[in-house]
This record gives C-alpha cells, sequence and structure tokens, in this order.
C-alpha cells in the first residue's frame, strides 16, 4: 500500500471538515478579539481624569455636577435649564406653577407632567420649599377668588328671556330660550314646517332630540298664534303634500287619494272614519291641520 495514502486517510480532511475548521477558528478568533476590546475600554476609562464620566454614568446621574437647592414654586426658567430639564420641561413646570398650583412638599414636583421618574428622583432632594412664599401665593389666589365672587354678587343680573311667538320667530329667535341651542333652533323651525305651525306647547316635544323636560321648562317664554297655522285643503292636495306631513301616512295618504278618486269630494272627517281611512285619534289630529272645500261643512 502507499504509504502517503495510508496517511492521508488517517490524518486527512475533507474538503466539508476543512470548511467547518475555517469557520470555527474565525469565530473563536473574533471572541478573543472582542473580549480584549472591551477590557482595553476598561482599563482606559479607569485612566480618564476624576472629572469626566463614561456614558453609563452619564445615564445613571441626570442631574448635572452643579446641581443646586431650589423652590419650584419660584425658580426661574434659566436655572430650570441649568438644573438639568429640557426647554420643554422647563415650560411645563412653568405652565403649571402659572395655572395656580402651589408646590406645597417636595413630593408635589412629581405631578410635573413630562419630567422623568428617575429625573424627579434626582431633583427632588435639592428642592428647598419656602412655606411661607407657598401660603403668600395660596392666600392670594383665594383673595382674588373672594373679590372676584363679592364682584360677581353685586353686579349680578339675572338673564331676561323675551317672550317668543313659536309660529312666527326664525332660529335666532328661538336660541335664546333657555335649552333651545343652535341645533334645536333650526330643527324647530324645519319641524314647523312640516307641520303647518304648533297647536299647542307640548307639540315641541316632537321634535326630534328636545326633551320634554325642556319644553316644560320654556313654558313661560313661548307664545302660540293658533290663526298662523297653515292648513291642508284635502281635496286638492296631492300625494306630496299629504304624505309629507308628520301626522300622515303612506297607508293614509293612498287611502285618501283612492276615496276621492272613486267617491269625489270628501265632504267631512265622518266620510274618512266611516271608511276606516282614518281612526277617532286620527280625526283629533288631522283636524288641526287639514281642510275641506269653503262650501263643505266640517263634521267631526
Amino acid at each position: 500500500m502507499d504509504l502517503r495514502k495510508m496517511l492521508y486517510g488517517l490524518f486527512g480532511y475533507s474538503r466539508s471538515e476543512r470548511v467547518g475548521s475555517l469557520i470555527l477558528i474565525i469565530v473563536v478568533t473574533a471572541i478573543i478579539l472582542s473580549r480584549l476590546i472591551i477590557i482595553g475600554n476598561k482599563e482606559a476609562i479607569a485612566e480618564l481624569p476624576g472629572n469626566y464620566k463614561p456614558v453609563t454614568s452619564l445615564i445613571d446621574s441626570v442631574v448635572p455636577a452643579e446641581a443646586f437647592e431650589f423652590d419650584p414654586n419660584t425658580v426661574s426658567f434659566e436655572d430650570l435649564i441649568k438644573l438639568g430639564l429640557s426647554t420643554k420641561q422647563a415650560n411645563t413646570l412653568i405652565n403649571y406653577r402659572e395655572s395656580g398650583a402651589v408646590f406645597t412638599g417636595a413630593d408635589d414636583f412629581r405631578k410635573v407632567y413630562g419630567i422623568s421618574v428617575a429625573m424627579q428622583d434626582s431633583l427632588i432632594p435639592y428642592i428647598n420649599i419656602s412655606h411661607r412664599a407657598a401660603l403668600s401665593i395660596k392666600n392670594a389666589e383665594v383673595s382674588v377668588r373672594e373679590v372676584y365672587v363679592e364682584e360677581y354678587a353685586a353686579h349680578k343680573s339675572e338673564k331676561v328671556f323675551i317672550p317668543v311667538e313659536i309660529n312666527s320667530a326664525d332660529s335666532i329667535q328661538l336660541v335664546t330660550l333657555p335649552g333651545i341651542g343652535e341645533v334645536l333652533g333650526p330643527r324647530i323651525v324645519k319641524y314647523r314646517e312640516l307641520l303647518g305651525g304648533f297647536h299647542n306647547i307640548m307639540q315641541l316635544s316632537e321634535v326630534y332630540g328636545l326633551d320634554s323636560a325642556v319644553v316644560e321648562a320654556i313654558r313661560g317664554y313661548i307664545l302660540i298664534d293658533t290663526t298662523l297655522i297653515r292648513k291642508i285643503d284635502i281635496n286638492s292636495a296631492d300625494y306630496k303634500e299629504i304624505i309629507r306631513h308628520p301626522y300622515t301616512t303612506k297607508k293614509h295618504t293612498e287611502d285618501i287619494l283612492n276615496y276621492r278618486e272613486h267617491k269625489g269630494c270628501i265632504l267631512s272627517f265622518k266620510d274618512l272614519l266611516r271608511n276606516n281611512i282614518l281612526s277617532k285619534n286620527d280625526i283629533d289630529k288631522f283636524a288641526l291641520y287639514f281642510s275641506f272645500c269653503d262650501s263643505v261643512i266640517i263634521d267631526r
């Protein structure tokens, strides 16, 4: 046997084994080099002068070296920046203070929105509140509030609501009523146009969104002129005129038109009652808004 082939069989590597070995060597070398770099950085940091700190130290401590005592009730914007707050955080604290808030204790500093817990924890030990100043601010607020209340009471005048005639008022007049705003005013006018006019105050509760409690509340501010109600001639109105009225249905409309087509002029509501076109309750409502020709006597 060839000695060379025998030795290669005992100690040789295949192509895949050689590739695997090369990769393993590269990985091990990379690990060793990275560890050496880390150790070298730590030694370099240890040799820095005392007034320098690594980035990790800066993260751990958010308060600058020149931190000083301050009163959050009186501290200036410039001093807040020196203490390490950002422009936004400093403005937030001052706006919080100007809104009427008073710092009566160091923990009140945690109420300021936008300042991290780490920053709060670092600055709270430096807070020194002048309780006399805090009390002075609080007393000033109370004093202003009392003066305002006294002046308001001295010059208080109840709003006077002028009665509104509901069947002729526009939406501008209606919104002056208590409980009727810019939404309900136009709705009342729109419903009135469909109805032909209001006959009584409680019909206002038929307006979408208008509560019956509000209707009762404005009862004393409403006038109703029923002579302004517009009636529909039941013998000449077309399909569109009849069905658009809030008190009619599609069946009412079709039955009325069918009756007129086959039997002619409707003489009274009794005609509609006898032919089961309207009920007694329907007639009570229809009589307010539907009329007959002048030659016809209304017989309910």
